[in-house]
């Protein structure tokens, strides 16, 4: 029965993986819809099957109701984005204890550093989802660790911390050159200069 559930979540999950995606901006904070290109697409294919492993490793120590319960709450953030109801469910998420370890976990706080914080208190989620939550993937094939580290240093690099974007640039490079952001864009390619 619990695998039988499990699937039935991942599969859920899945439904959210359209062909239009949130893209950040260069203009402004946050993010905007983009089309996916091909290529695109066929990366974050790509990485899919890592959400699915990650989610597999979840029900090892999850039961099928927290998989149940995780995902709802998420899935307001992305029905209803940047609203006080998704921010609610997502501080919920991050601060519920028995799923401090669960890959959706780690998927809040990235969402919680872009869309409802700025500044210093950006930093701590995105530096907490980087040290605990870097095996953390979102469905669309993105990796929190990778990803973290590009918000992070392009964030440092925009308020003047280059030494400490470049360092997160490098490990970028050297432990994650085919990551991904939610287009699907190499996320390597996007580097400041």
């Amino acid at each position: 029965m619990k695998s039988i559930f499990t699937i039935a979540v991942i599969i859920l999950s899945l439904l959210t993986f359209p062909k239009i995606c949130l893209s950040e901006t260069d203009s402004s904070p946050g993010f905007s819809m983009m089309p996916t290109t091909p290529e695109g697409q066929q990366r974050r294919e790509k990485f899919k099957k890592n959400f699915l492993q990650r989610l597999r490793k979840d029900s090892n120590t999850l039961t099928p109701f927290q998989l149940k319960e995780i995902e709802d709450l998420y899935q307001v953030a992305n029905i209803r984005p940047r609203t006080p109801e998704a921010k609610q469910n997502l501080l919920q998420i991050i601060s519920t204890p028995d799923w401090e370890d669960a890959n959706r976990t780690g998927c809040a706080f990235l969402y919680l550093a872009t869309n409802f914080t700025e500044g210093e208190e950006m930093e701590v989620y995105l530096k907490t989802a980087i040290q605990s939550y870097s095996d953390c993937w979102y469905g669309d094939g993105v990796q929190v660790g990778a990803y973290g580290r590009y918000l992070l240093g392009k964030y440092y690099w925009g308020t003047g911390r280059k030494e400490e974007a470049v360092t997160l640039f490098n490990e970028l490079k050297d432990t994650y050159p085919d990551s991904i952001g939610h287009c699907g864009e190499l996320l390597v390619d996007k580097i400041p200069k």
